[in-house]
């Protein structure tokens, strides 16, 4: 991992609103001089190290990859939308894509829920947060997309928030960027 991009994540995931947050940073090596440093200068205990398959620690998860960036009402609004509709399991929201300059492009607005439409591709896409009892006993090695076909099967329109913001922006590469 690019340290530089899990520090980008890291501050981002250390500016949200919403105060109720536990980072579990996964990996199945030891952690480098370099990054136990920027982990011990964000002084916050809600940031923890974890091996490769960390146990769920709230009431949600969601996987956010090193580089991605969470807008500072991500979580905040994500909650709201779950305590507004206390039948989800499933709460998704609109994206775009940062580059390694930290320009903003591509945005993504997607549809409100449709399972047809995710059998067929991820548009879910950028962050998902699960309800931790869904995720709970899964298979770590799951995709994204297989992770969402296993916990959205069979759920209805009013299990599944669509948090229509622009809330979450995903790391491209220049050579991505491009194409």
């Amino acid at each position: 991992t690019d340290v530089s991009h899990l520090r980008f994540t890291l501050e981002s995931v250390a500016k949200q609103l919403w105060p109720e947050w536990v980072l579990c940073l996964t990996t199945d090596v030891a952690l480098s001089g370099h990054l136990a440093e920027i982990v011990t200068a964000m002084g916050d205990a809600r940031v923890r190290v974890t091996g490769p398959d960390p146990a769920v620690l709230g009431d949600w998860a969601a996987w956010v990859p090193a580089g991605d960036v969470l807008h500072e009402a991500c979580l905040f609004a994500l909650a709201h939308a779950v305590t507004q509709n206390p039948e989800a399991v499933v709460a998704y929201t609109d994206n775009d894509h940062v580059d390694s300059q930290g320009c903003f492009l591509t945005p993504h607005a997607k549809p409100d829920w449709n399972p047809d439409l995710l059998a067929g591709q991820y548009y879910l896409g950028g962050l998902v947060s699960y309800r931790a009892d869904v995720v709970e006993g899964g298979p770590g090695c799951e995709t994204p997309h297989e992770r969402a076909l296993r916990t959205t099967m069979g759920l209805t329109a009013s299990q599944v928030a669509h948090v229509p913001h622009l809330l979450y922006s995903a790391r491209v590469n220049s050579a991505r960027r491009s194409t």
